[in-house]
């Protein structure tokens, strides 16, 4: 139990003793006004000081009245060494501070008074010790008591000091526990915070023990778990599409989340499509599902979940933005495939090529991409993060016709290359034998119909391959 606790159920027993007294009876104490809560002295922590610090700083700024009545301070020396002739310094204040003046013991009383009563009065010490005495550190929880949802987990957090500057190491224990609950908190050593996580309502009460090589220090906090059941998250993979007619478009509900674990229930709707679509959700219930545009324009999808109890709608949806092939647009295949792609594309691949037999080539074609311009020319950028690799040893290029594109070639200075309308160019992610390493290579770029500078989050490509070779 923290000091603070401590300090405050003395006074609050006393309010519920006198109030099983009644108001008559023979207290000899002052009288109180009625209704009158006195207030709570609360002097702050005991301390260990070095001589050489010179200063006691002290804090009463704990102290409480429940009426919310401004409060008066005062506080006395109660004890000190023999022939000390330390005194406080602005013994009415909320903060007072006195100097030490011999090694020893110092005991200083504080009671508040708010203008009716005055509170019990609550003491501090002081171990003023020897400047090569090791002082044992001090650590309290910020809270008593921490709650939170069984869905989350409890952050716990402390406030560990060593005056001395001794670096210290911490242990977490969980002391007690609801029977059969299971819990998991971690167990390191370097941390002055924790966090608790549990699957059964009820309170765990935790200890940590801060240690600096010499002596150790231990505080108490319960961590109190309730449940109450939560709306379920709604999420979609992929936001946005372009398409051409009747090409399939995906629907993917499962990055869609309940943080009860409860389980969903899916259903996709139109709120939005062409006048005369006659589209419709292969399957408007299931968790991965498609439809395909029957004419050109914008269409948006939306995603509903339900967890029996509460339900939560994707508030942006799936936009599908439909083309006919009359229409102006972007023509993307991938390797020797002919059939279109949907934008934006996003790859990821593993490619080893270390079982290879016969020469080892200078390079390697990691994937490769065609571009066709359909009715307008397609203006590409290149610019400084289009290629990557992993590993400093092996440097990839996108090979453009006959040209090679090196990163170090495309740090300064974007190279933009235009496809004439009703041509054709292809790209090509290459790399250089690894030597049997694993290498990630990245090429990712945008495009536009309308010249420079006019791209969308939808006109982008992204590949990247992780690569092995002899």
């Amino acid at each position: 139990m923290s000091l603070s606790s401590k300090y405050t159920l003395t006074p609050l027993l006393l309010l519920l003793l006198n109030g099983c007294n009644g108001g008559g009876g023979n207290d000899a104490s002052e009288p109180q006004t009625p209704n009158n809560h006195p207030p709570i002295a609360i002097a702050g922590i005991n301390q260990h000081v070095k001589l050489s610090e010179k200063v006691v700083h002290l804090d009463g700024t704990g102290s409480v009245d429940y009426d919310q009545d401004s409060i008066a301070f005062s506080w006395k020396m109660v004890s000190k060494p023999f022939k000390s002739k330390a005194e406080l310094i602005n013994p009415e204040s909320r903060t007072p501070r006195f100097e030490p003046d011999l090694l020893g013991t110092y005991l200083v009383e504080l009671v508040v008074n708010d203008g009716k009563t005055d509170s019990r009065p609550n003491q501090v010490k002081i171990e003023v010790i020897r400047e090569d005495e090791n002082t044992p550190p001090t650590i309290k929880f910020t809270k008593d008591k921490y709650t939170g949802n069984l869905t989350q987990q409890i952050n716990l957090n402390t406030r560990p000091q060593d005056i001395d500057g001794d670096k210290l190491s911490f242990t977490w224990e969980v002391l007690s526990h609801p029977q059969g609950s299971n819990y998991s908190i971690a167990k390191s050593t370097v941390y002055d915070f924790n966090s608790i996580k549990a699957d059964t309502e009820g309170n765990y009460v935790v200890k940590v023990t801060a240690f600096d090589g010499f002596s150790e220090a231990s505080a108490t906090t319960t961590a109190s778990f309730f449940y109450k059941n939560v709306p379920p998250h709604a999420e979609v993979d992929g936001s946005m599409f372009w398409v051409l007619d009747n090409m399939s478009v995906p629907l993917n509900g499962t990055p869609s989340g309940d943080a009860n674990g409860d389980v969903l229930t899916y259903e996709w709707h139109f709120t939005k499509k062409p006048n005369g679509s006659s589209a419709v959700i292969d399957d408007p219930y299931a968790v991965l599902t498609s439809f395909s545009p029957d004419i050109s324009g914008d269409y948006v999808v939306s995603l509903t979940v339900n967890d029996g109890e509460f339900s939560d709608s994707h508030s942006v949806g799936v936009r599908v933005r439909a083309i006919s092939e009359s229409q102006p647009h972007t023509k993307l295949t991938r390797g020797s495939d002919t059939t279109p792609l949907r934008l934006p594309h996003k790859q990821n691949d593993v490619i080893d090529k270390t079982s290879d037999t016969g020469p080892i080539p200078n390079y390697y074609t990691l994937d490769s991409y065609t571009f066709e311009a359909v009715g307008k020319p397609i203006t590409i950028t290149l610019g400084k993060y289009t290629l990557s690799s992993s590993s400093d040893d092996v440097t990839p290029r996108i090979l453009v016709g006959s040209q090679s594109y090196f990163s170090k070639d495309l740090q300064d200075n974007d190279v933009i290359i235009v496809i004439p309308a009703g041509d054709s160019l292809t790209f090509q992610l290459q790399s250089p034998p690894t030597n049997g390493k694993v290498a990630k290579a990245s090429m990712g770029f945008s495009w536009s119909l309308n010249g420079p500078n006019d791209f969308s989050m939808v006109e982008r490509i992204s590949t990247t391959i992780e690569f092995t070779s002899r």
